[in-house]
């Protein structure tokens, strides 16, 4: 039994914070390297939370979505435990993205104008995505990769020594977030198995699928090795082999390990690139 002082923690939980908060600083930080190192507040802080917002919506609408596959996946998420109705996280979503968008809506239209783009894709994203196969990690990628564009639109015109590196942290990233989606997708996959008419292809060939996901990984990691080359120092180069370590290991990790060694691959990352800008 549940009270009701309960639901404002429940629907804190739906927003997924401990990814919502870090695509954030992921923005902000790539603001700054678009900038050649130089940034204000008003520029970098202010995108990077409306883009928090707008993430943490997502996820909300999400658990909108998946509450069957929840039931099974994850009982104790709110809406799957029945701690928040699915009216009321969908309002919640609802008022997330009016947030994050007004928010935007202060600084340049056309950052503001590319995260109304992002936000949609990620309702049609909740919407449709277990009926798109392989669309599905692919969709996840690219919404998590649009850190880059919305960096550009609010920049404007990306200047400095580090920009070259972009190109590199862009294609990282969406390798590695199209790995880690997979290796989420097998380990739902009793739940989707239950919901689904048809299994997609990760419950239909899930060992193909963990090669899949290991080579994307293990490229992604070979690909973080760029920026040290590209315009960040020695500094990076002496960090982000923290980061590889834990892609690699992921490789012959069980999914549910495998996804923490990922997320720490990301973490070490934002630390590898923000000492290069510290030092």
């Amino acid at each position: 039994m549940w009270h009701a002082a309960e639901r404002p923690m429940c629907l804190l939980r739906l927003c997924r914070w401990y990814y919502a908060l870090p695509m954030g600083f992921i923005l902000g930080l790539t603001i700054v390297y678009a900038r050649g190192g130089e940034w204000s507040p008003a520029e970098v802080v202010v995108p990077s939370l409306a883009l928090s917002l707008v993430v943490a919506a997502g996820y909300a609408f999400n658990d909108v979505c998946d509450r069957r596959v929840d039931q099974t996946n994850a009982p104790d998420r709110p809406i799957a435990a029945g701690r928040v109705g699915r009216v009321a996280a969908t309002a919640w979503a609802a008022c997330l993205v009016a947030a994050g968008l007004g928010l935007a809506a202060t600084g340049r239209g056309a950052f503001a104008a590319g995260l109304a783009c992002v936000a949609g894709g990620l309702v049609l994203y909740d919407l449709v995505s277990k009926h798109v196969g392989i669309g599905k990690q692919i969709a996840v990628a690219a919404l998590t990769t649009s850190i880059y564009p919305l960096a550009v639109l609010q920049v404007g015109s990306p200047a400095g020594d580090r920009v070259a590196t972009l190109w590199f942290f862009a294609a990282w990233l969406f390798a590695t977030s199209f790995a880690y989606e997979i290796l989420k997708d097998i380990r739902d996959i009793p739940g989707d198995r239950l919901v689904a008419a048809r299994p997609g292809w990760v419950a239909r060939h899930p060992r193909a699928a963990r090669r899949v996901s290991s080579a994307a990984t293990m490229l992604g990691a070979v690909v973080l090795i760029g920026p040290g080359f590209a315009g960040c120092g020695s500094i990076y180069l002496g960090v982000i082999g923290g980061a590889v370590a834990p892609a690699v290991a992921s490789v012959f990790l069980p999914p549910r390990r495998a996804i923490i060694a990922l997320y720490l691959e990301y973490v070490v990352v934002g630390i590898a690139a923000t000492a290069d800008l510290a030092v």
